[in-house]
């Protein structure tokens, strides 16, 4: 025989061997992973996976996907609706806020409720998954991110007291307005008819949040949507703004 042939060798990566006198390495099978020099493989942490055999160390779950427990054999499960993780290595999803939802699963974050009567962020319960969740109310909160790994603050129910409603101003069908005002789509109460869409007056050469025309619900981050006008105080990272002749105008 050679030499080396009588010299112990170590299990690689990925591999183990166990007790004295071993004479093969084993591959680590599936939720178990190994470093090398092992004489067991380790369970893989929750907040990872380790799919197929032979891991030499576990996967993080990638922002928007977690796995609560350890051994997780495949990749990690998708946040459901209304929840997000903007982190790696996530054991569980946060609730998107008041104010917030999200109607697709594996997100990193969650969608701002669009203007709601005269609120600029409509409310909406905590784990919201639609936009039609949300209402005219107060409780939103501005912001829903991460804290490093923690969770936001969600809030919680609507602050006591009613939406408040500009009944004597609102019509339930489009109406006449003044010169240079536009009759927009907006959402709130008219008396004999209820809550739902109705239509208000609006001076959109100079209103801060309908500049240059009726603002879209879906009219994400301040951008101009199909009807012509853009909410100027939702462009982000920007401070100072102000709508002129129809268009917002930024730090002047």
């Amino acid at each position: 025989l050679e030499s080396d042939a009588l010299s112990c060798k170590n299990a690689q990566a990925g591999w183990y061997a166990t007790g004295p006198g071993a004479t093969q390495q084993t591959i680590c099978p599936q939720g178990y992973y190994s470093t090398g020099l092992a004489a067991q493989c380790t369970i893989c942490p929750a907040g990872s996976h380790c799919s197929g055999s032979g891991n030499t160390s576990p996967q993080l779950c990638e922002p928007g996907r977690y796995s609560s427990q350890p051994g997780a054999s495949q990749d990690c499960a998708q946040c459901p609706a209304g929840t997000f993780s903007s982190v790696s290595g996530a054991t569980s999803c946060c609730s998107c806020c008041s104010g917030w939802y999200t109607d697709q699963v594996g997100q990193t974050h969650c969608f701002n409720c669009p203007n709601r009567d005269s609120y600029q962020q409509g409310y909406s319960p905590i784990g919201a998954t639609s936009a039609d969740q949300c209402m005219a109310a107060p409780g939103a909160f501005s912001s829903c991110a991460m804290s490093g790994n923690s969770c936001p603050a969600t809030g919680g129910s609507i602050t006591s007291g009613t939406a408040q409603k500009r009944a004597q101003q609102l019509t339930a069908v489009p109406k006449r307005c003044p010169r240079d005002f536009e009759s927009c789509p907006v959402y709130g109460f008219v008396r004999g008819v209820g809550y739902g869409r109705v239509y208000e007056c609006v001076d959109t050469q100079n209103d801060l949040e309908s500049c240059g025309g009726c603002v879209d619900d879906d009219s994400p981050f301040g951008e101009r949507g199909m009807s012509g006008g853009r909410d100027c105080t939702a462009i982000p990272n920007v401070d100072g703004v102000r709508c002129a002749r129809g268009k917002c105008v930024i730090g002047t």
